[in-house]
């Protein structure tokens, strides 16, 4: 396991005034850190609000070929794994106007297409979870890619028949989609 610690630099980080060190501090980075980073902070604001009695204390990275999280739930572990809902072209402009040091970019994508593919790809992966529990966290959190959730609860809601069978061929016991802007799970659903 990498030596460097995504729960040490959260709190270091967190508490750092939001100047030129900050930022330096966020461009010191490696990729491999800051995906770490990002879903260690992921997973801590969606703890905060989730009806789990998740211990905030326990919530740790893993790596390949366990799920992205482990953690204590109710004092039991529990495994989740994450993944962002982002449209990749949609990403690639963000990426490209990021370069450019410009603020914003625009661009058009499908809502349910893309949380498709990920729930898809997903489920069709194995992971060592050593006999714990394993959730499935699909989120909008780091991208700029912000839900219509009105639609997507609706969409989830008319097709959960689909959305269980599928957790029922998947590793999966549950699968979550959490709106980090807004702070709020959309939508749960149990295998």
């Amino acid at each position: 396991m990498n030596s460097w610690n995504a729960a040490e630099f959260y709190h270091w980080y967190s508490r750092m005034p939001n100047d030129e060190r900050k930022r330096r501090a966020w461009d010191d980075l490696g990729q491999a850190e800051r995906k770490l980073y990002e879903e260690y902070w992921t997973f801590r604001k969606f703890a905060k609000i989730a009806p789990l009695d998740i211990d905030p204390r326990t919530i740790e990275n893993r790596e390949p070929p366990e799920p992205d999280i482990l953690c204590d739930i109710s004092r039991n572990h529990h495994y989740f794994e994450l993944g962002e809902v982002t449209d990749e072209k949609l990403a690639q402009k963000a990426g490209v106007a990021a370069k450019q040091k410009q603020e914003t970019f625009a661009g058009t994508f499908s809502q349910l297409d893309t949380l498709i593919r990920i729930f898809d790809k997903k489920c069709s992966k194995k992971y060592v979870t050593n006999g714990f529990p394993l959730h499935l966290l699909l989120h909008y959190t780091v991208g700029h890619q912000v839900p219509h959730i009105p639609h997507i609860k609706a969409e989830i809601s008319k097709e959960k028949h689909l959305v269980v069978a599928k957790l029922q061929n998947s590793p999966f016991s549950t699968m979550w989609l959490y709106d980090g802007w807004d702070n709020i799970v959309i939508a749960h659903v149990e295998r």
